[in-house]
């Protein structure tokens, strides 16, 4: 197996609905040891965000049950998360995530991945 460590997305805003930030593939481990969020708005912005479970092969929906982190950001405020470790290692295992305001907080995630 290899890995290499890199982005795991590019730098992208959040909808003010649940979406999909970081999707696993088939045979393929994603070893996620960063988020980092920034908050663009004039404003402060609640974001949430899961670590959702494949539904049967498919993508699966997030809930309280996945609910990894939940924090309202201030006007401008860049805000990590790099005291975690998770793993994405079953296809569609998924980060998810929604904003208060859509396309106002980015999101970049960082790790490795596995093939």
């Amino acid at each position: 197996m290899a890995s290499e460590f890199k982005e795991l997305n590019s730098l992208i805003p959040i909808s003010d609905s649940v979406g999909s930030h970081l999707t696993a593939d088939a045979s393929t481990t994603y070893h996620v040891i960063g988020i980092y969020l920034h908050n663009t708005h004039t404003s402060s912005i609640e974001v949430t965000l899961y670590k959702v479970p494949n539904n049967g092969g498919a993508v699966g929906t997030p809930g309280a049950g996945n609910q990894i982190f939940k924090k309202t950001l201030t006007t401008l405020q860049t805000y990590p998360i790099n005291d975690i470790t998770m793993y994405l290692d079953s296809e569609n295992d998924s980060i998810q995530a929604v904003a208060g305001t859509a396309s106002k907080v980015n999101i970049f995630i960082e790790g490795a991945i596995q093939t």
